[in-house]
């Protein structure tokens, strides 16, 4: 059917704003764009829990609760895998997100603490009445906070 048959087989618009040529056709909707969304939605959760759950120095990367155990990147990705699954329900999360979630959180150099692993500076001190593991200096590094709240 060509362009012109369609149109003529189409009626007529009734708002006057539209010329009558034009088809109204429904609009189409994919699920695509939800899952998207939701793919979205996952890394931007597991790029901050591991942007918040571990450090960085010399290119070795810490656990904040086991700060003297050192992981090479490799170990650090594949250690993480677990808690992302945890995350995502049980389900294995799909290769693409993890990729997004490295790159983002590992490789990208971005300010943002929850977004990117921040640079340690090894210092474990103390600040009472500070709930934060990691505080963030002036410098752009964290020291890890050893305070814990009394039971």
């Amino acid at each position: 059917m060509t362009l012109s048959e369609l149109q003529s087989a189409a009626p007529a618009s009734t708002d006057p704003a539209l010329p009558e040529n034009i088809i109204n056709l429904p609009a189409v909707t994919t699920s695509r764009s939800l899952a998207r969304t939701d793919d979205q939605a996952l890394a931007d959760e597991l790029i901050g829990r591991l942007s918040t759950n571990y450090v960085r120095k010399e290119n070795r990367f810490y656990h904040i609760d086991r700060p003297s155990e050192a992981l090479s990147q490799n170990d650090l990705q594949r250690s993480f895998l677990t808690p992302a699954q945890a995350i995502n329900q049980g389900r294995p999360v799909p290769k693409h997100i993890m990729k997004v979630v490295y790159d983002t959180a590992i490789v990208q150099m971005n300010p943002d603490p929850f977004r990117s692993i921040p640079v340690w500076t090894g210092a474990i001190v103390p600040y009472p009445g500070n709930p934060e593991r990691r505080i963030q200096l002036e410098s752009g590094q964290v020291v890890l906070n050893s305070w814990k709240e009394p039971a």
